[in-house]
Formats: C-alpha cells, sequence, structure tokens
C-alpha cells in the first residue's frame, strides 16, 4: 500500500522539473520554519525518524496541498501537541502560555553552532 508521500514511480504526477539549487529558501518565512524546527530538537522529545514520520503522517489533502516548509510546521505542530509541550489553543493564541518543563532545555544562540 502506497500513501501520498510515496510518489516513487507513479504515473500521472508529470515530469520532475529540478530547481535551482542556488535558490535555498523560496519565501521570506522559510528560514524561520527551518529555525524553529532545528531548535525543538534539543527539548529531546522525538529524533529525525520520528518528525519524518510525522510529515508522513499528514492528512493526503494536507499533504498534497502543503509546501514543503508548510509540511515541516504542521508536522512539528503535532508532535509538540502529541508530546504535550504545548496544546492546540496555544498554537491558536487562543490560551495564555504558561513556563514549560522543558525551558531549561531551550537552544540557545551560544549553542546554535554546537547543534
Amino acid at each position: 500500500m502506497t500513501r501520498v508521500h510515496d510518489m516513487g514511480g507513479r504515473f500521472g504526477d508529470g515530469a520532475v522539473v529540478p530547481e535551482d539549487e542556488s535558490v535555498i529558501f523560496h519565501a521570506d518565512w522559510h528560514p524561520r520554519a527551518m529555525a524553529v524546527t532545528v531548535a525543538t530538537g534539543p527539548l529531546g522529545q522525538w529524533n529525525i525518524d520520528m518528525s519524518r514520520h510525522a510529515r508522513e503522517c499528514l492528512a493526503p489533502r494536507d499533504y498534497a496541498r502543503f509546501s514543503y516548509y508548510e509540511k515541516w510546521m504542521a508536522a512539528l505542530a503535532n508532535l509538540l501537541v502529541e508530546r504535550g509541550l504545548v496544546t492546540r489553543d496555544e498554537l491558536a493564541g487562543a490560551a495564555e502560555a504558561g513556563p514549560s518543563p522543558l525551558a531549561d532545555k531551550v537552544l540557545t544562540r551560544a549553542r546554535v553552532a554546537e547543534v
């Protein structure tokens, strides 16, 4: 059984058109999306395989319409909620955020190069 993310060899999707590799980010918010995703790694709540799995488990409709970094953000939001780090209301700005028990694991500027 294949899922929507398993696109290898599917017919009808058209030709693969390589992108200009000199362009790293296609929108102003893409670097921030990557930074936020990387910054959550030191929380120690999931690994890279779990992160990829979260992207692959997005609803097929969402997976098909989301851009690359929209997939990253949706999967990250799901992981944060599943692990009890934030609530859906907090993500929506509808709840007051409180201190996190993982606050001491925050990725500080001084640790960025190390990570």
